[in-house]
């Protein structure tokens, strides 16, 4: 096509030629900057491989696209300018919907176009065709063929393919020698039959394999002909050095030692057989039972009982009881038990590996010993209810109207639960639980799959059960079945830093990073100002790749080097947002693995850009280019391999103080079966969810963070999935923006959706030992948010401008967040027992219905109690202090402010108060003696968790 552009879009995607309905493909300016091909492989499906933006401009160039999967080539003026790889063939089979030019019927999608001319072909043109159109030179049809080597190293194979542009389909299968420069010894001859790429389009591609075992780090060349080589010239030839790119299977990010803040793993055995394994405050015990028959943590055994395996075969109850244990083998890293039970119908082997997180990865393998009928087979875990009380579920329920989050279980256990089957539950209570995680359920076998899982509480005892088998199965004798699963006792690690002492501060606006060194608030430079605000580590968001860490344009890598250093100049410490769920695509390490990096069903996206005042993650004033992502899924190992060996790049070479990753512990269902996800059942596929894969990436993640900066963070973006065993890896979670429904609107009533119980689940960190910091803006603003976030002394995360990100009005938290950090610091905190308002009756007493209060007791600083309404009208909150249970004398003069307005409030010596608070208000109140005497002894313990 002869094309020009003549003005600026008028519309987020604006096309200029493809199908409507949008089901088959088009070639679009996205967001303004980018120009992508988007296509679907079918419509489950969509893909998008991205063009220069330069390939148009405001000049009448001829412009060409050529789709020849897995190539797709972008040409101007006759020259290539790019070659992209595809993930999936599309285009050739897009023959349904309404093609058009120029916008869609009806004026949507209007491209801001001239053309001169357009041509669409039913078959790819070769370079020499599009040459001779851009100089309006007669097309010459001539059969072509091309040799492309493809190794995969991954799967240790060399790929040759052929294809061949012809208007008589060859008769005789393709042939093709492949001879190693320097090797002894005959060549490689492989043979492979032609297929058509689509009916009626003359090109046919033939594809044979083979080892790449002993080419690595060789010349190699080869050629290709149809039939009989002998005597015939070659239609092709092709010499390439089969060398390794440094990126695949780099292994970086896999210690050889225990991690901080880990403790070494200690595994005993004893003379009854029986094993011990500790770690981090918890230690797993193993008996003649299959499973652990105890665990503890911190001194709390969280189990009532053994977990057992129970069934019923032939009509009879069986147990899997006095088997054999034995410690496989063992070291600070890990250890493995084996546990085994022979006797009866069915054998049972169980293997445990267990790590020094104290992540436990059951394999279990059934065997038929004869033909029998299983009636039914549950794995049953008997916890304590005290250590049951709240509970998540991923992925556990049925979506209600559209709602994507109403999938997730989160909060109180009131009753049975029912779940069909989910990839991660926790059971535990504010401070500790247990965590079940599974990838896969191909070998269930369910009569009602709502009741896969179900939580059900009996007085001192709550069970989890799964119900691996609840239909009647009939196996033959050696027939196996094969079931996996985690459990992991939390906390996981000891909490080394909260938020409050991190003390991150998001980057406003959004994608201006780069003038930060060039700006000044109050007369000083801004980033000396944020230092001096309190903030300690700056979390930016820019991007010339979104979201690869590497740049790819040195006028993005020179002011990036510049805002660190400046950074580092004032004593901040910097983070930047780099690590999505989305992988791009135009970046080398996507050429050739792109179809086994990818999420299953695929998922295009394409990055928006901003207004000029927030312009988003991506800099195109820097150099950046178009922009375009899959869904990527952590089970393969080229996107891990990517992902980890660019971040390491970055980090040494620009210094960065850790990583902000967005959804890189989500729990995303997937069923790329080239990467080992998924699995087929009765000729249907089914999705897995790559549960072990997202925690060995997150690790991975922290070990190159912490390896090349000990003080450097891994901070998460959390929402979609409590993901207990990939959040081990994090230094600070940050989470609420799961209400997708509320976008742009906020919450109709914010402690309806953000209820107290579904905050102590999944939003305080503290059954992890991860801080925690609440994301806002999908419920409401900050300041009312703040209400129900301080009661758990979790504070929403403080933003470098006080525009409230909903109403886009200003907001008074992040203007109080620095004072905040000011009161905090001259009441010490950091050494104050936090007493909750769910467990601190004998401390403090509230009278206002739906208003509650938490408490920080510090021996000589007196209480720090924030106090919240969350009611929905204004109250006068009376609270009652417990003097006695605080370590109070009675009768001591007392003296209360609110600390940060320095207002007096009223307190008696019985140590009673009020204040009036707005619906969805708080105020934080200090109380002390009046005489500023210490407090007179200690405060008695609480039950559960009311101290650190």
């Amino acid at each position: 096509m002869w094309i020009r552009e003549n003005g600026p879009t008028q519309a987020p995607w604006c096309m200029i030629f493809g199908q409507i309905p949008v089901d088959g493909f088009h070639f679009s300016i996205a967001y303004e900057h980018s120009l992508v091909l988007y296509y679907r492989p079918d419509r489950e499906e969509s893909l998008v491989t991205v063009a220069p933006r330069a390939l148009l401009s405001a000049e009448w160039a001829h412009v060409a696209v050529v789709v020849e999967y897995p190539r797709c080539r972008f040409y101007r003026d006759g020259k290539l300018v790019r070659d992209c790889y595809m993930a999936a063939p599309a285009i050739e089979r897009a023959d349904t919907g309404h093609f058009c030019i120029g916008g869609g019927p009806g004026g949507e999608r209007p491209a801001p176009i001239d053309l001169a001319s357009f041509r669409f072909y039913r078959r790819a043109l070769s370079a020499q065709e599009v040459a001779a159109d851009a100089k309006n030179e007669t097309m010459v049809f001539r059969p072509t063929a091309e040799l492309a080597a493809e190794p995969d190293w991954y799967a240790e194979t060399l790929g040759l393919r052929l294809s061949l542009k012809s208007e008589v389909a060859p008769t005789a299968p393709a042939r093709f020698q492949l001879v190693a420069n320097g090797s002894e010894g005959s060549p490689r001859t492989l043979q492979a039959a032609w297929v058509e790429s689509s009916p009626g389009s003359g090109r046919y591609v033939a594809l044979a394999t083979c080892p790449l075992n002993e080419l690595e780090g060789r010349q190699v060349t080869a050629k290709a002909w149809i039939g009989d080589a002998r005597g015939e010239p070659e239609l092709a030839t092709r010499s390439l050095l089969l060398k390794k790119p440094d990126w695949i299977k780099n292994g970086e990010g896999y210690s050889k030692t225990v991690l901080k803040p880990w403790t070494a793993l200690v595994a005993k055995s004893a003379e009854d057989g029986s094993v011990q394994l500790q770690v981090w405050n918890r230690r797993y015990d193993f008996g003649p039972h299959l499973f652990p028959e105890a665990i503890n943590s911190g001194g709390h055994s969280l189990l009532a009982g053994p977990i057992a395996l129970r069934g019923e075969l032939e009509g009879k109850l069986a147990t899997w009881e006095g088997g054999q244990v034995k410690l496989k083998d063992s070291s600070d890293l890990g250890a493995t038990v084996v546990s085994t039970e022979a006797g009866g119908a069915m054998a049972v082997r169980v293997e445990t590996k267990v790590e020094y997180d104290g992540y436990a990865i059951f394999d279990c393998k059934l065997e038929a010993r004869k033909d029998l009928e299983v009636q039914n087979l549950d794995l049953e875990i008997p916890l304590q209810t005290q250590y049951a009380g709240l509970c998540y579920g991923a992925h556990a329920l049925p979506v209600r109207g559209g709602v994507l989050m109403t999938e997730h279980y989160s909060g109180a256990v009131h009753g049975d639960l029912a779940f069909h089957f989910s990839p991660d539950i926790f059971l535990g209570n504010e401070e500790r639980g247990l965590c079940w995680q599974a990838e896969s359920d191909e070998d269930w076998n369910e009569s009602n799959p709502e009741k896969a899982i179900e939580i059900l509480p009996r007085g001192t005892t709550t069970f989890f059960r799964a119900h691996w088998i609840s239909a009647p199965l009939h196996l033959h004798r050696g027939q196996t079945l094969h079931y996996r699963f985690a459990l992991l006792a939390t906390p996981v690690k000891p909490l080394v830093h909260d938020g409050w002492d991190l003390r991150v501060a998001r980057s406003e606006p959004w994608g201006l990073d780069f003038n930060l060194p060039d700006r000044r608030t109050g007369g000083v430079p801004t980033l000396q100002h944020y230092a001096d605000l309190g903030i300690r580590r700056l979390f930016i968001n820019v991007s010339d790749d979104w979201p690869w860490p590497m740049p790819q344009h040195e006028s993005f890598a020179q002011p990036l080097h510049r805002l660190i250093d400046a950074a580092h100049a004032n004593g901040l410490r910097i983070h930047p947002y780099l690590i999505h769920q989305r992988f791009p695509v135009d970046v080398p390490e996507f050429d050739g693995y792109g179809a086994q990096i990818g999420d299953r069903p695929y998922k295009q996206y394409v990055p928006p850009s901003g207004p000029p005042n927030r312009p988003g993650g991506v800099s195109f004033a820097y150099g950046a280019d178009s922009q375009g992502d899959m869904f990527f899924c952590p089970e393969s190992p080229a996107a891990q391999d990517a992902w980890i060996h660019s971040l390491a790049e970055r980090l040494k070479k620009f210094g960065d103080n850790g990583v902000y990753l967005d959804g890189a512990v989500h729990m995303v269902p997937c069923d790329n079966t080239e990467h080992g996800c998924g699995y087929v059942k009765n000729g249907q596929l089914h999705t897995t969810y790559p549960m072990f894969a997202i925690r060995e990436f997150m690790r991975r993640i922290y070990t190159v963070v912490h390896e090349q900066d000990p003080d450097g963070i891994v901070d998460v973006h959390s929402s979609w999935g409590y993901n207990l065993s990939g959040l081990a890896y994090a230094d600070i979670m940050w989470t609420g923006e799961q209400w997708y429904q509320y976008k742009g609107k906020g919450s109709p009533f914010l402690p309806n959706d953000l209820t107290l119980d579904k905050f102590r689940t999944e939003f305080t960190g503290r059954q992890i030992g991860v801080a925690a910091e609440t994301l806002t803006y999908r419920l409401g603003s900050p300041m009312k948010v703040a209400a129900i976030s301080l009661l758990h002394d979790i504070s929403p995360r403080m933003s470098t401008t006080e525009m409230d990100e909903l109403s886009k009005q200003p907001d008074r938290y992040n203007f109080l967040v620095p004072k905040i950090w000011k009161m905090r610091d001259q009441f010490d905190a950091e050494h104050a027992q936090k007493l909750y308002y769910w467990n601190n009756h004998d401390y403090a007493q509230v009278t206002a219905p739906e208003c509650y209060a938490t408490l920080l007791r510090h021996p000589k600083n007196g209480v720090l109690a924030l106090v919240a309404n969350l009611s929905r009208t204004e109250q006068l909150v009376k609270v009652r202090l417990g003097l006695a249970a605080l370590g109070w004398s009675g009768g001591v003069p007392l003296e209360a402010s609110e600390p940060l307005t320095g207002r007096p409030v009223a307190v008696d010596s019985a140590g009673r108060f009020s204040v009036t608070l707005p619906s969805i208000g708080w105020t934080y109140v200090l109380i002390r003696p009046a005489t500023g005497t210490p407090l007179a002894t200690a405060p008695r313990d609480l039950k559960t968790g009311a101290s650190d």
